[in-house]
């Protein structure tokens, strides 16, 4: 069986606090509160600010082309295609 290095958590919460923050988000540690960050304003868990970051990196990742936005698989346009750039 093999363990995850103890630093690995943290190293995850780092990277996902700097992927918000460059994507224009306020992140900043909760005062007094352990496993806790504000994230614009609002209270939010560690593990929460983790599944959000993720969510942006997989949205990303859907549209890799701005010549992608708003097509099916098929080709065909997406009630969308005027929203996206």
């Amino acid at each position: 069986m093999t363990t995850r290095p103890t630093n690995e958590p943290a190293a995850r919460l780092y990277e996902a606090i700097l992927h918000l923050r460059r994507l224009g988000h306020r992140v900043e540690k909760s005062e007094g509160r352990r496993g806790r960050h504000r994230l614009d304003g609002a209270e939010i868990t560690d593990a929460a600010l983790l599944e959000l970051a993720m969510t942006r990196v997989r949205r990303a990742a859907r549209v890799s082309y701005s010549d992608q936005a708003g097509r099916t698989a098929a080709g065909r346009d997406t009630a969308t295609v005027g929203w996206r750039p």
